[in-house]
């Protein structure tokens, strides 16, 4: 996925993952075989303005991006133990 997403910004395409994917409809929805796992779903395309997004998200889409601090999900010798 992290390749694929480099070679799309080279293209200026632009890749969303996607969490929640319903993949027994998608399975169905487009005939995949049984012995085929999807394994992530994501959206691909050229970047939109944010002003066509309905409410909430064009003002969430301009919003500063604010990162979790590492100490919150970097855990050392066991879980939720940032030292």
């Amino acid at each position: 996925m992290s390749q694929f997403t480099l070679q799309a910004l080279e293209h200026d395409l632009y890749i969303h993952q996607a969490g929640g994917v319903l993949l027994d409809d998608i399975k169905t929805q487009y005939d995949v075989p049984d012995d085929v796992d999807i394994i992530c779903g994501f959206a691909l395309g050229y970047q939109g303005e944010a002003d066509i997004l309905p409410e909430p998200y064009n003002e969430r889409e301009l919003q500063e991006r604010v990162r979790n601090p590492i100490e919150e999900f970097v855990f050392t010798n066991s879980f939720n133990k940032a030292k």
